[in-house]
């Protein structure tokens, strides 16, 4: 498996080349993410062999997730650039990652020892600091952690994308710990002793930035529990497909399997695909009934309370839910105007099917389906008028290759786990030089953190989003799979949406991937 070592840097330029030459031997890849250094950090890393990547300025996690969005490594290795942390204790922290039992790994001065805190006032306060959060962290979290404040750990990238980090500062080592709990991954620890800093000057003021902490810690603990764990938690390596999950009953048992727009997929192409053999997937359409139609210009209408039964149910009031899905449409339907006369469109994940009912409508020559996990959520888009599929986003979609001109996931791919794969089944299945185009909450915007609140307060629920995004983070995941991509914010900066352009051929994708490595 191959590792990578993420090392943040501000004006490190007297031992950097140290560090990375230390680190050398235990890993395949060492990014020095510098924070605009005016002591000749980055050049002094660049001679030492390390790739340099430049952050936004804007803190220690911005550099951790500049990091994990540039990292090439299955694992990565986050230490500090201060000579503190021993390079020859990588193996055994990566260990646990390698052997499948942990996600996390964090190198605990706690139990390892720490030269550091034997020193001033300041540096004493960090230990208890660092005590007290862990003890917050593990009665909230149920975890058994000893120090939640050590740079030095481990983590898998894949878990770390998943997680997500939202924090920008020097809180990131906790916030990263409560991200991985929430979402039910691995968090353990194995010994490590800390030296005092070797060269240069800390820049962690500890009295100015004490509030930091706690203020993080508050955030977290306000913005919810723990996430049930995934089923089985893969280990590195092992394919997102086969994470196998029992899939539900068919939606109707008695009608035929007569191509890619009805019936079952049996899993057989799929098994040929590289997908999961033998998963039997139900798919069918619902009769059609008069419903609310959700015009883009539309006037708003009903009842002042937005009740969120009523934005599922056809017809509904849900005042708020509307004016939001409407920017969305008129985006959809900008994106859909240069497709042709009569595009194939898949909206995955359609839930009522507000937004595809709505281009239905606007495009009537379009063929707009639907597809969703839930049955009842399909009776409702059904009962709009579209022809629904039942599917299950851990299995090959039941449709065959190039089947769609455009698919749209409208909040739906917050909500997806196994996102990698997800996205390689919505390549598969599109067209070439066919658009997907993705709706989602965006975590970077403070609009999106003050109406998940008013969200979790009207509904009385909570969002259920698995996989949070931030613009950078969705412009990643869409940089693997599609030619050209293009992100932006909607309603004030409470809708993030991607639009990603597949590859004409074979030929054009290798030509771009070709373009960026000469880049």
């Amino acid at each position: 498996m191959r590792v990578s070592a993420v090392v943040p840097a501000r004006n490190e330029a007297g031992g950097i080349a140290r560090v990375v030459e230390a680190l050398r031997p235990f890993v395949d890849e060492i990014l020095v993410v510098d924070g605009h250094s005016v002591d000749g950090t980055r050049e002094a890393a660049e001679s030492a062999g390390a790739r340099v990547l430049l952050d936004h300025g804007k803190g220690k996690g911005d550099a951790y997730w500049v990091g994990v969005q540039n990292a090439s490594g299955d694992v990565l290795v986050f230490i500090d650039a201060d000579g503190s942390h021993e390079a020859r204790d990588v193996p055994a922290l990566i260990q646990p990652i390698l052997d499948g039992t942990a996600d996390l790994v964090i190198a605990s001065r706690h139990r390892g020892g720490s030269d550091e805190w034997q020193g001033d006032v300041d540096t004493w306060l960090r230990a208890v600091g660092s005590g007290f959060l862990s003890l917050v962290i593990n009665k909230r979290w149920g975890s058994q952690l000893t120090d939640v404040l050590n740079g030095f750990r481990a983590a898998r990238r894949d878990a770390a994308l998943t997680a997500g980090l939202h924090a920008r500062g020097f809180d990131v080592e906790q916030h990263m710990i409560v991200q991985f709990l929430k979402h039910g991954f691995r968090v353990t620890e194995v010994p490590s002793h800390e030296h005092c800093r070797k060269w240069g000057s800390s820049k962690l003021p500890t009295f100015r930035k004490a509030y930091l902490f706690f203020w993080r810690l508050s955030v977290d603990l306000a913005t919810g529990k723990r996430r049930a764990a995934p089923r089985a938690l893969r280990v590195p390596g092992e394919s997102e497909a086969a994470h196998d999950r029992p899939v539900g009953p068919p939606v109707d048992d008695e009608r035929e399997n007569d191509g890619w727009g009805r019936g079952y997929h049996t899993g057989e192409d799929g098994e040929e695909r590289g997908h999961v053999p033998g998963a039997v997937r139900g798919a069918t359409t619902y009769p059609c009934s008069d419903a609310i139609i959700l015009e883009a210009d539309a006037a708003l209408s009903g009842n002042r309370r937005v009740e969120f039964s009523d934005y599922y149910a056809p017809g509904g009031s849900g005042r708020l839910f509307r004016w939001l899905d409407r920017a969305k449409v008129r985006k959809a339907a900008s994106v859909l105007a240069g497709l042709g006369e009569a595009p194939r469109i898949l909206d995955l994940g359609c839930g009522a099917g507000a937004v595809s009912a709505s281009l239905a409508h606007r495009f009537p020559h379009a063929q707009v389906h639907g597809a969703d996990v839930d049955d009842r959520l399909l009776e409702l888009a059904g009962q709009r008028g579209l022809e629904v599929y039942r599917v299950d986003f851990d299995q090959a979609l039941p449709f065959p290759d190039s089947a769609f001109d455009m698919i749209l996931m409208v909040d739906a791919i917050e909500h997806v786990r196994c996102r990698g794969d997800t996205l390689r089944e919505v390549t598969r299945i599109l067209k070439p030089a066919g658009t997907f185009l993705a709706f989602t909450p965006p975590y970077d915007t403070f609009t999106w953190w003050l109406g998940e609140r008013l969200f979790r307060l009207i509904t009385r629920r909570p969002t259920g989003h698995v996989s949070p995004f931030t613009r950078e983070s969705l412009e990643w995941l869409l940089n693997e799979s599609f030619l050209e991509v293009r992100t932006g914010y909607l309603n004030l900066g409470l809708t993030l949406y991607g639009v990603g352009v597949k590859a004409r051929s074979n030929r054009d994708g290798q030509k771009a991937g070709a373009e960026d490595a000469s880049g």
